[in-house]
């Protein structure tokens, strides 16, 4: 849930939670701008904000922990160095925007892991651990790179809002009732606004970077045609194909006697 508050003050946007355990325990995450000095992460700052965020000062809130982190938009330009291969967090580090960061450190883990038993157990030469780079540096480049522009695309909401850092609680409604106005400048905002959210779809609804992965290395036995044409952008649709190096297209069945 993202929340978007006239007269904000120093933080950029009011909050997003995140639902840790249904419906009792919250990441409450908010951004804020460096250049105007570090946050209040006081426990009573940051209830305010939370209930501020809510519209309820009745909230019973109890704060567990509070920690501060940056954006990073890090991708390692190989993962494997002689004996040392690097994975997970390691390899790329990226925003938790479109929700890929565990998936791919677990998908790291699990290509390193079977060619690494191969070689060890003398199924494989070692030039197989040469495909690990080959197949998961782009794709952790793809994710990264996503990841930073998702968090770019969630910018237009605000400017289509009318929102800006240190605008007064009279300034940010006044910016809403014209949002909302039967205007010229009402209906130009109302039509930036519905543009900003459909660009929420490249975050939320990313099925080709999900799961269009393709992989092109030395471990791949090709069949000797190309991939397929995208069908519509690759980021957004996910285009099933059998093609060697692609996920193999599946679906759950259930049987019903």
């Amino acid at each position: 849930y993202s929340m978007a508050q006239p007269g904000n003050d120093y933080w950029v946007g009011s909050g997003t939670w995140i639902c840790v355990k249904p419906w009792t325990e919250w990441v409450l995450l908010c951004m804020y701008n460096p250049e105007d000095g570090e946050p209040d992460t006081s426990e009573a700052s940051v209830i305010e904000r939370a209930r501020a965020t809510i519209g309820d000062d009745s909230i019973d809130i109890r704060i567990k922990a509070v920690s501060k982190w940056q954006i990073n938009h890090v991708i390692a330009d190989t993962y494997q160095k002689g004996r040392v291969f690097l994975a997970g967090d390691a390899a790329h580090r990226h925003p938790p925007a479109n929700g890929l960061g565990t998936n791919t450190s677990v998908q790291d883990a699990f290509n390193l892991a079977w060619k690494l038993a191969f070689v060890l157990r003398g199924h494989a030469s070692p030039h197989l651990l040469d495909s690990y780079t080959q197949e998961r540096q782009p794709v952790g480049q793809q994710v990264v790179d996503r990841a930073m522009t998702s968090v770019r695309d969630m910018l237009p909401i605000s400017e289509a809002l009318g929102f800006r850092p240190g605008q007064s609680t009279e300034e940010g409604w006044d910016t809403v009732h014209e949002l909302f106005s039967d205007t010229d400048a009402g209906r130009r905002r109302r039509t930036e606004l519905d543009a900003a959210v459909q660009l929420q779809n490249y975050q939320f609804n990313a099925h080709g970077v999900e799961l269009g992965q393709r992989y092109r290395s030395a471990a791949v036995v090709d069949d000797g045609t190309p991939f397929p044409d995208p069908v519509g952008d690759p980021e957004l649709y996910y285009q099933p194909t059998t093609h060697p190096g692609a996920r193999l297209p599946h679906a759950w069945l259930e049987h019903h006697t």
